[in-house]
């Protein structure tokens, strides 16, 4: 073994010791349940056990946040755990868990004299806008949309495209397309759990990388030049928040694929600028669950690690040591195609990096600017997701119409099987290849 490799194994072990001993922060009188299909939120063991449903995270998996009504504080964490194990072991229950505390994952750049996109060029995406798609539609016509779940969005910036639910009426108070959510017009904010959106940097940032307008002779060209981002707010905060917003998503697809297009949207991938650090998936199994529900309808999930040096196969980290085939996880790389320093990585559980470090990109009010991260590195790969499904041929793509869990992982295949070998973190690098193979399997 090379003297390199004992340093770098050393410096894991240190960083794996220093970051497992952090606790993870929850929401000390909440819990999250996901109920078995059919039980009511009202079940009579829960209620005797102190507990009452606060509000619904998804009507369609009946996941719910309880809450105990006279507060936990004080409580000790074996004991929480004694109180979960006993509800999980309840009839009815599928998963009891703590409503985590979750944070952005983005990164303020040292340098901010940047004025370059440097990604689209080493990435070769100017070869497939010119050769394949320059993104928007299927080639039978499918609008193609990505929800990207972050802090907030600018719904006016000039260079971006946002989804919009034209079933629904803004503002008037009622859920006018019946899909659960009321004024749900741009989206949903699962902060307020209404219709109406915040303005956020990083929200509106993360949405230009993945699909900023493109040959619209202002701002920047994003992966995608036509891609309609359906804005959700729902990232920080606690993990009730996320559950939440994942499961607007679920909804909007899962009702496309049951009225054939003429309600919901077709959401081929989410992403995910946010997380946990040092999370271990046992004690997250319904935010790692929802992932299976997204896949199963045709979604792809892309999200960021953490921003530190640590191998998370180790250290754990949350979402992307979730076991869901239907996750990408994704950590950062700079300009030299090398993972930047204060990125995670796992030869295991992060399936490739791409270009996050000093990102060139929409920020509010009509303006740009630069922003690092991994925060950053995931919208790349959520939007080249969506251009890739732009890129396939018609017959293949309706061939997977009844199937589009099958079709997302076949994506994910050819995204992975594109992508360059990256040394010496066994990861890959995104890349335009899989283009190559895509355009008609």
């Amino acid at each position: 073994m090379k003297l390199l490799d004992l340093i770098l194994i050393a410096i894991i072990l240190l960083v794996t010791c220093k970051l497992s001993a952090q606790p993870q922060e929850y929401v000390q009188n909440e819990v999250i349940i996901w109920l078995d299909k059919g039980v009511s939120k009202d079940h009579s063991p829960l209620l005797h056990h102190g507990l009452r449903p606060k509000r619904v995270l998804s009507k369609r998996l009946n996941i719910w946040l309880f809450e105990y009504p006279k507060g936990r504080q004080g409580e000790s964490r074996s004991a929480r755990n004694e109180n979960l194990n006993r509800l999980n072991s309840m009839a009815g229950i599928r998963h009891c868990q703590d409503n985590h505390i979750v944070k952005s994952r983005a990164v303020t750049p040292n340098d901010t004299h940047f004025s370059n996109q440097w990604a689209p060029a080493i990435m070769q995406l100017t070869d497939v806008w010119d050769d394949y798609s320059t993104g928007g539609t299927t080639v039978n016509g499918k609008e193609v949309v990505i929800a990207v779940i972050d802090g907030g969005f600018d719904l006016g910036h000039e260079d971006l495209l946002f989804w919009k639910n034209t079933a629904e009426i803004a503002n008037n108070g009622i859920d006018d397309d019946g899909n659960g959510y009321v004024d749900d017009f741009d989206g949903w904010n699962a902060f307020t759990h209404s219709g109406n959106l915040p303005s956020d940097t990083h929200g509106t940032h993360v949405s230009g990388i993945a699909g900023a307008t493109g040959n619209n002779s202002q701002g920047i060209s994003g992966v995608n030049w036509n891609l309609e981002i359906m804005p959700i707010a729902g990232s920080s905060g606690n993990e009730a928040t996320v559950v939440e917003a994942y499961g607007y998503v679920l909804e909007m697809r899962a009702l496309y694929n049951e009225t054939n297009g003429s309600e919901g949207a077709y959401i081929v991938a989410t992403n995910a600028s946010f997380g946990v650090d040092n999370g271990d998936p046992l004690d997250f199994p319904i935010w790692c669950g929802i992932y299976d529900e997204l896949g199963d309808v045709g979604i792809l999930n892309c999200g960021a690690t953490a921003n530190a040096n640590v191998n998370v196969d180790n250290v754990g980290d949350i979402p992307t040591t979730c076991g869901s085939d239907y996750l990408i996880a994704v950590t950062n790389t700079n300009s030299s195609d090398q993972k930047v320093t204060n990125a995670g990585f796992g030869p295991t559980n992060i399936d490739l990096g791409a270009p996050g470090d000093g990102i060139f990109s929409t920020t509010p009010n009509d303006n740009y600017g630069n922003l690092s991260g991994t925060s950053m590195a995931t919208p790349q790969v959520t939007g080249i997701i969506a251009l890739m499904y732009s890129s396939i041929c018609e017959d293949f793509i309706t061939a997977y119409d009844n199937n589009p869990s099958e079709l997302a992982l076949i994506i994910k295949d050819h995204l992975l099987e594109g992508a360059d070998n990256m040394y010496p973190y066994g990861l890959k690098r995104l890349d335009s290849d899989p283009f190559l193979a895509c355009l008609c399997i």
